[in-house]
């Protein structure tokens, strides 16, 4: 091989047999470094799958700690447990978190086998695997680890066999914390199912007939694997390799933090072309193998084209690789480059290359999307900067109704006001009542400035999240609304305990304005009723104020939430329009929706979920 590899070597050969079978000679040096090509090119679409997996596995076991964080995360599982851990198993909160883990968590993640939920004594105090329930967890390394790990970390228990699910599983586990103080209330654990793995090592695109993808993890002194056999009826973990056996070489590489292919027998045994990599985030090794004779192949018909084609078809051929090489690296280098210089931040850089085929398209293609993704970082800065202008002179604006507005208003009211009573009885009726109409046109002009300057507070304050009883909210506003208006008939309905999580603040809003407007639009009414309440829809709480007045078309329901907008004169109800506009911006802040429904003469119903 070094004698070919030498130019002293290979002109003695020459020189040797140049008469002889000069055709050979050229197709010999031709074979040799097509098979150092073709090899070359094996390992490195070996060691490119054998890296893809690993991405995939990754991003696999990244999905599944972010459904864990997202589980520990649940303001119902949280308070469920907090309830469970004061008043025990037998509580109904107990109930609500198994049926809350079967229905609505499990059948989020199929490769879920089980969710579980432990006390910070170790106690098993809820599960989808009911087996489990009551289990002592306390010394157990997924249960320490994990409390030791801060709210929205995961920890990766080692994978092993349960019992209590009948299957091989890994353990993805995250700490819960109370939502109302900084303490730990145990933890949550998702077992997922092992064989999920197989969905990705059992994809062998672009590996033959004969290609394998396997995981492995160090196991006292030998190795098993974590996932199906290609060639073997064995379940995961059940197939243990001694880890200094030859078969078990190239994965002893990859857990011991290596990275790169060798030959070696593997587990049936049969000598393949093996890629090895090391999971580092999740302690694993991960093997890409192809059996030797088939990865070879590729070289045996090589040598075979070699030697019918022979010495000017080689020469040819040798001459061609030649030139389209360097044709088509010295392009791509420059798409590497250029696309280096890009992801640096190079926005104005592009790439010179003049060529009429594919690589030039691609040039193209690359320059063009070049600039239209400048243009289109110009323009998202260009908007931000209008946006926080606009912002600004939102702000102004409010200022400016504030303070610059408000005293022409008082003004106006105020010496409206001292003319009538300096000067009253210079004014004839029709001089009063003009008077009285620019007070009560200054006045609702100030009311409509307030009601604005409200909006926009609500809509830029910051939310303060609390347990808000909204049954003792809506008692004390109609009590002071009985108190104002003593001699009206209305029976009102406002049921106990109805409780919620929101601002204290803006919920005070929302309810204010909902029960003012019953109270309002019932005031015709003889015998009015009015009705605050709660009621489940599809796992969801609704709650609603209900009144039996006025009513509305529903053809205009559409208008009720906008701004300044009413379906009736001020003339029959007072009002400015911006009530349920302001509810339903909070109503949005919460995470919720608002809706409506009513009949002209039949009264209306106003629904929202927070």
């Amino acid at each position: 091989m070094k004698l070919f590899r030498s130019i002293k070597g290979k002109l003695i050969i020459f020189s040797l047999c140049i008469s002889l079978i000069p055709i050979f000679i050229i197709t010999v040096v031709y074979y040799l470094n097509a098979r150092s090509t073709v090899k070359k090119q094996i390992l490195t679409a070996l060691t490119a799958i054998a890296e893809s997996k690993k991405m995939h596995i990754l991003s696999f076991m990244e999905a599944k700690k972010g459904r864990v964080i997202d589980f520990s995360s649940d303001g119902f599982i949280r308070d469920c447990v907090e309830k469970i851990n004061s008043r025990g198993i037998q509580s109904n909160a107990f109930i609500n978190l198994q049926r809350h883990l079967k229905k609505n968590k499990k059948p989020l993640d199929r490769h879920i086998a089980a969710i579980t939920v432990v006390n910070p004594d170790g106690k098993v105090v809820s599960s989808t695997n009911e087996e489990s329930i009551g289990k002592d967890m306390a010394k157990q390394e997924i249960f320490i680890k994990s409390l030791n790990n801060n709210y929205g970390e995961t920890y990766v228990g080692q994978s092993h066999y349960s019992p209590y699910l009948n299957t091989n599983c890994i353990f993805i586990s995250a700490p819960l914390k109370s939502r109302y103080h900084a303490e730990k209330i145990g933890i949550i654990i998702n077992a997922y199912e092992l064989e999920a793995l197989n969905g990705i090592t059992a994809n062998r695109t672009g590996m033959g007939e004969s290609g394998e993808v396997l995981l492995g993890k160090k196991k006292e002194e030998g190795i098993v694997f974590l996932t199906s056999f290609r060639y073997v009826n064995s379940l995961p973990l059940s197939l243990s390799i001694p880890v200094n056996t030859a078969e078990a070489k190239p994965m002893k590489l990859a857990l011991e933090g290596n990275y790169g292919a060798i030959i070696a027998p593997d587990y049936r045994p049969v000598d393949v072309l093996a890629a090895y990599q090391y999971v580092s985030e999740i302690g694993w090794g991960l093997v890409a193998k192809i059996d030797k004779i088939e990865a070879f192949a590729p070289l045996r018909m090589l040598g075979m084209i070699a030697l019918i084609l022979g010495g000017a078809c080689a020469v040819a051929a040798v001459s061609g690789g030649i030139a389209f090489s360097l044709s088509a690296a010295k392009p791509i280098s420059k798409l590497k480059y250029a696309n280096d210089r890009f992801a640096k931040g190079d926005m104005d850089y592009r790439v010179d290359i003049s060529n009429r085929d594919e690589i030039g398209d691609l040039a193209r293609s690359f320059n063009n999307m070049a600039g239209k993704l400048a243009h289109e970082i110009d323009e998202h800065k260009r908007a931000e900067i209008e946006l926080t202008a606009t912002n600004k002179e939102l702000e102004a604006f409010c200022y400016s109704v504030s303070h610059d507005l408000r005293a022409p208003l008082r003004s106006v009211d105020g010496f409206s006001k001292a003319l009538v009573e300096d000067f009253g009885d210079k004014l004839d009726s029709q001089g009063k009542d003009y008077v009285r109409r620019v007070r009560r046109a200054s006045q609702r002009m100030g009311q409509l400035i307030n009601d604005l300057l409200s909006l926009s507070r609500i809509t830029r304050s910051e939310l303060h999240h609390e347990k808000v009883d909204l049954s003792e909210i809506a008692q004390k506003i109609v009590t002071e609304l009985q108190e104002k208006e003593s001699k009206r008939q209305v029976e009102v309905v406002i049921p106990k305990g109805i409780v919620v999580d929101g601002d204290a603040r803006l919920l005070l809003i929302v309810m204010e304005n909902l029960l003012y407007n019953a109270w309002k639009f019932t005031g015709k009414q003889p015998h009015a009723r009015i009705e605050f309440g709660a009621k489940q829809n599809e796992n969801k709480t609704v709650y609603f104020v209900n009144d039996d007045g006025t009513g509305f078309d529903m053809a205009y329901a559409n208008k009720l939430f906008g701004t300044f907008q009413r379906l009736h004169a001020p003339a029959e109800f007072e009002g400015t329009g911006i009530g349920l506009a302001t509810v339903q911006r909070i109503i949005h802040r919460h995470g919720g929706r608002i809706w409506a429904k009513g009949a002209v003469g039949q009264g209306a119903t106003f629904y929202f979920t927070v």
